[in-house]
């Protein structure tokens, strides 16, 4: 450590004590103790979601289809939801690389396991978030305990990997680290491949070429294990599951049992933590049924636009711009769940930490998150963009043709 010449030998800095604690270390405190509500839910939840993509890697180990419900053959490949030929698996091939090393745990134990990878990626994720937004420690801390959280949790998604993923790419310099961490979202699901669009436009080639390339590289890998044939079904079956007649499999499960040191699911009625509160689909075009994916792309395209030829799209931030980019994104996914919400967290602290009202903007923006299901029905995210688009009107009123500095 330098001193000033002013300073003596006597002044050499004291070791940190307890109640030197740093914000950040306190909002790492804070955080893991909200965890522990998680931790609890991750246990006791059935996870339905987590559930497809471990049947999924466990059939493909054991030489089987991920994409059909073999309920018949074994108890072991209960989906426990859907009773139908084909399963909910719903994601690309290389999803189940992600997966994969938890199917050599029992269920009961690979859930556990892959909501507390979930939760302290979540930390991870916000915690990096408040080195930028370091006077936003109370919307961080309320963020984390939100209706989209809690169903990511409650339904074990892989939303939080994804968010992890696509923030890295866009903080991150451009280069092949970016671009690996993207193509590892793509390889998750395949919604981001959206994103290259922004990156392509924001000039950052090595990252938008080595998303293609990790992802294709994925891709490669899986071909050659399983073929062709696979993304076959992988498309057919997210088209025809947009159509699901509301049918069950007679395997609902309530609770979790201990019985001879070995968890067993027991009961009628469908387990679920937090269910009656967040509710279901949250695409509002969702009454488009097959047109949603086209419309979602229109939006999308005249967002771009906007950002590109437009005084106040292009005065926009490049974090508001992105993030912004990725929640309209949102628009093309006709399977959007609340869980999916989870994505517009950095959008969210961009538009409050840009904002000269900042506890009127985070008031209006986190109500959304909390309403619960029988407020708002399913539409959460419809609510929220009406709610940015408020904070955005609120920003600019009465300033004419100025920038908005809301976003700037």
């Amino acid at each position: 450590m330098i001193l000033n010449s002013s300073e003596t030998s006597s002044s050499v800095v004291k070791p940190a004590c307890p109640g030197d604690l740093s914000p950040r270390n306190l909002l790492i405190g804070l955080l893991l103790l909200m965890s522990s509500l998680y931790f609890l839910m991750a246990r006791e939840s059935y996870q339905d979601d987590f559930r497809c993509y471990y049947l999924a890697a466990l059939t493909t180990h054991d030489h089987l289809d991920p994409y059909v419900n073999h309920v018949d053959l074994d108890e072991k490949y209960a989906d426990a939801v859907w009773l139908r030929p084909n399963s909910r698996f719903v994601y690309p091939p290389t999803a189940i690389f992600f997966i994969y090393p938890f199917i050599k745990l029992p269920y009961a134990y690979a859930k556990v396991a892959f909501g507390a990878t979930m939760i302290l990626l979540m930390i991870g994720v916000l915690v990096a978030l408040y080195s930028r937004y370091q006077r936003l420690m109370p919307v961080i801390l309320v963020l984390f305990l939100s209706l989209p959280m809690l169903s990511n949790i409650d339904n074990g998604q892989i939303d939080i990997l994804i968010l992890a993923l696509i923030v890295a790419a866009f903080y991150l310099e451009d280069g092949w680290l970016a671009g690996v961490c993207l193509g590892l979202a793509i390889a998750a699901k395949a919604a981001p491949i959206l994103c290259v669009g922004w990156f392509l436009l924001d000039r950052r080639w090595r990252t938008s070429i080595w998303s293609l390339v990790t992802s294709g590289g994925l891709t490669a890998v899986a071909v050659a294990l399983w073929g062709f044939g696979r993304y076959r079904e992988f498309l057919h079956q997210l088209l025809s599951s947009q159509h699901w007649d509301g049918t069950k499999l007679v395997h609902e499960f309530k609770t979790i049992s201990l019985v001879d040191h070995k968890f067993v699911l027991v009961g009628k009625a469908t387990y679920a933590y937090a269910h009656l509160w967040y509710g279901g689909p949250q695409n509002p075009l969702a009454p488009l049924g097959r047109l949603v994916p086209v419309v979602g792309l229109g939006l999308l395209a005249a967002y771009t636009f906007w950002i590109m030829k437009t005084e106040r799209g292009r005065s926009l931030s490049r974090a508001a711009s992105f993030f912004g980019f990725v929640v309209v994104s949102l628009f093309v996914n006709s399977l959007l769940w609340t869980m999916g919400l989870i994505l517009c967290f950095p959008l969210l602290l961009e538009l409050v930490n840009a904002s000269k009202t900042p506890a009127r903007t985070a008031l209006i923006l986190l109500t959304p998150m909390f309403l619960p299901f029988q407020a708002v029905i399913e539409r959460r995210f419809l609510v929220w963009v009406i709610a940015v688009a408020i904070c955005l009107w609120l920003e600019v009123k009465g300033r004419g043709k100025k920038i908005a500095e809301a976003v700037a």
